[in-house]
């Protein structure tokens, strides 16, 4: 029998090994979400509650594309602050919600020098509100680090998806666009007094640590919770020469060459793309190189649980922007 809520691997042995995910996992589903968020932030608030019914949302987007607050905003009726600094994005945003009252859209970039204590201040926001989601694509972990005359009851932030579980990387500079680490961020949450409660590939899900006992999660550690597939391979040969199996968020475009100011030794192809992915496969495995004519073949098996995400983040991204329909 196939169990979906799963993850499958080999140990040490060789043998199969199945561990299960928290309870908050079969819950994951997709309004307008990205990965789930929609289904298991509705299930921590049936079990916490839901209290100011209140939301703020930073990096708000047009309020609808994979959008963390759109279901509370629409289908519950939360209240909400929604942030956006693109123009035409806000545009949208600010069209879709002329007719509510209690929802204030505000395009603002915000900066350390214009932190979420200073917008917020401008807005009728409880001091504890009910749900913070955080979206901008750099200086994340350094928004919701200043955050200090407010104290949201749970906060999904995004993280970046292609730094492993014990990867601490936090970007200071906001002229980058890295994100910081899941790990950066759970040392973070802890610091603030949250718990990890979920995370859904390229977002933590955290609740205060004073309600988190009321999920009855036993172990929250990020190994237990880390689900994203999306985590670069790195193999070498034996003349040190490094190659990347997997880039971004889109799984395998191809076989990257890593060092292309070396050539390659045993007189093999130095092509900076060897191969690229032009349908994702059958079964569980993407391939790197299909052919022989570089010498190997290689695939890294994934998780069967993470696959159908995979494949529906990719079907959303192509629906929505053609740039990517090619992938």
């Amino acid at each position: 029998m196939k169990i979906p809520w799963l993850r499958t691997g080999n140990d040490e042995t060789g043998e199969r090994r199945s561990v299960n995910y928290p309870w908050l996992y079969k819950h994951r589903k997709n309004v307008t979400s990205q990965t789930g968020e929609d289904g298991v932030l509705a299930a921590i608030f049936e079990r916490i509650g839901a209290e100011s019914r209140w939301c703020v949302d930073l990096g708000a987007g047009d309020g609808l594309f994979i959008s963390n607050t759109w279901p509370l905003i629409n289908q519950d009726k939360w209240s909400a602050v929604l942030i956006e600094a693109d123009d035409a994005n806000f545009n949208v945003l600010a069209e879709r919600y002329r007719d509510r009252s209690d929802i204030h859209c505000l395009h603002e970039f915000v900066a350390l020098e214009n932190g979420l204590d200073k917008l917020l201040a401008a807005t009728p926001v409880p001091k504890k509100f009910d749900l913070l989601s955080i979206d901008i694509d750099s200086m994340d972990y350094w928004i919701w680090s200043g955050l200090k005359d407010y104290s949201p009851r749970v906060v999904v932030i995004e993280t970046n998806c292609t730094m492993d579980k014990d990867i601490d990387f936090v970007q200071n500079d906001p002229r980058l666009r890295f994100g910081s680490s899941s790990l950066a961020m759970v040392k973070l949450a802890r610091s603030k007094g949250y718990e990890l409660a979920a995370h859904l590939v390229s977002n933590c899900i955290f609740v205060r640590t004073d309600e988190f006992q009321k999920l009855k999660i036993t172990d929250n550690s990020l190994t237990s919770l880390f689900t994203s597939p999306f985590v670069p391979k790195v193999i070498s040969d034996i003349n040190g020469v490094h190659y990347l199996l997997k880039e971004g968020a889109w799984g395998f475009s191809g076989m990257i060459h890593a060092n292309n100011e070396r050539p390659r030794e045993d007189g093999m192809p130095c092509a900076e793309r060897l191969s690229l992915l032009g349908e994702i496969g059958s079964g569980y495995s993407l391939p790197v190189s299909p052919g022989t004519e570089f010498g190997f073949t290689a695939a890294v098996e994934q998780n069967p649980d993470l696959w159908t995400v995979v494949r529906n983040f990719v079907q959303r991204m192509k629906e929505a922007y053609p740039r990517y329909r090619k992938l």
